[in-house]
């Protein structure tokens, strides 16, 4: 992308560059925060988000993924949910096989395991009786997708492998939303996805650290009729447009935020057509 020097025809261009952390805004909440600028930048046509800094601490498991629908040998049906968290393979099978072998009335036990070899998750009863898993239950709620099983049920079965890997990734995408650069904005990359007052969308398939950095000048927000910025406002939305829950045992402490965002903001009066 263009920088400041490639916008031609300019009279005059000023260029902002602002650095935005959660922990410091001026309203608002940890992920639906409002930053005041402290002044006023006229004829603004342009805003680059350059930088995206986010700790991934979501919830892979919350209240839209997290029923799990299952009859034990005694032909009891169950519908459990699984406590919201971050889990990592160790903890979810931990928390497998406490909730099946504790909501049990057949007296048996029940265990999670999981392979590192094929990152697959296999639950059993260790008697060896038969039981159901009901993924294709609640599918639109099943943790069936999580732990590798898919939305399909399983009958009569006395263990049973995942036909697909261990998948803790809690989005397809997060998007950052900004009521004020999207109304403002003309281009329709992502606004056009139907998630309202989206300017960008990074995805997680690859992601399975701490930090999401996507690095230099990543996206840019035109607009043909200039306009007024005093505050910027931003959320971090997931794959269905809602706003992110942010676990409330997560702490900003004296080293930052959640997440932080750079942004150039351009103003000026130029010709938007050479940059590219």
């Amino acid at each position: 992308m263009a920088s400041v020097n490639d916008i031609r025809n300019s009279s005059v261009v000023t260029k902002t560059t602002v650095v935005i952390d959660s922990k410091f805004r001026t309203s608002g909440d940890i992920n639906n925060l409002v930053f005041d600028l402290g002044t006023t930048i006229e004829n603004v046509q342009l805003v680059d988000i350059r930088n995206i800094t986010f700790i991934n601490i979501l919830n892979n498991v919350n209240e839209s993924n997290n029923k799990l629908n299952w009859v034990d040998n005694s032909g009891v049906t169950h519908l459990n949910e699984i406590t919201a968290g971050n889990y990592n393979s160790q903890t979810m099978i931990d928390e497998i096989s406490n909730v099946l072998t504790t909501n049990s009335t057949d007296g048996n036990f029940y265990t999670g395991e999981f392979s590192f070899t094929t990152n697959k998750m296999t639950i059993t009863n260790t008697t060896g009786v038969t039981f159901d898993l009901m993924f294709g239950t609640s599918a639109d709620e099943s943790i069936g997708l999580i732990l590798g099983y898919g939305i399909t049920n399983y009958l009569g079965v006395t263990t049973k492998t995942a036909d697909k890997i261990i998948h803790f990734l809690p989005s397809k995408s997060l998007f950052i939303g900004s009521t004020v650069i999207a109304e403002n904005s003309t281009d329709s990359l992502v606004l056009s996805t139907g998630i309202s007052n989206v300017v960008y969308e990074f995805y997680l398939n690859n992601i399975y650290g701490n930090i999401v950095n996507n690095g230099n000048e990543i996206r840019s927000a035109k607009s043909i009729t200039p306009y007024t910025l005093t505050s910027l406002d931003f959320t971090i939305k997931n794959d269905d447009g809602i706003p992110v829950a942010i676990p409330t045992e997560v702490n900003e402490d004296a080293t930052g935020g959640i997440f932080k965002i750079s942004v150039d903001i351009y103003s000026g009066i130029f010709d938007l057509t050479y940059y590219d």
